[in-house]
């Protein structure tokens, strides 16, 4: 499973929505048009940091709108871990 599987298919969990739809879906944003509340955000952003050991920083937050802007920034903190 790729990495972009794997985060479609916790973010799909979370929001009780089917992976292929989330998927067609990805440019969509979560709160305005996928139905995202902050709670559920916090569950996403929390089993990333805890299942990729990767800490998402508060200023960064805002660029958690939609799948496709979720995938590149958790890809880019996985990157910048690894390097270090």
């Amino acid at each position: 499973m790729t990495i972009d599987q794997e985060i479609t298919k916790k973010v799909a969990e979370i929001l009780e929505m089917d992976e292929t739809e989330l998927w067609e879906k990805r440019d969509m944003h979560f709160f305005q048009d996928l139905g995202l509340d902050s709670l559920l955000a916090l569950e996403i952003i929390a089993s990333f940091e805890k299942k990729y050991k990767i800490e998402i920083q508060e200023d960064r937050l805002v660029e958690i709108t939609t799948l496709n802007q979720t995938l590149i920034l958790i890809k880019e903190l996985i990157n910048a871990k690894s390097i270090r």
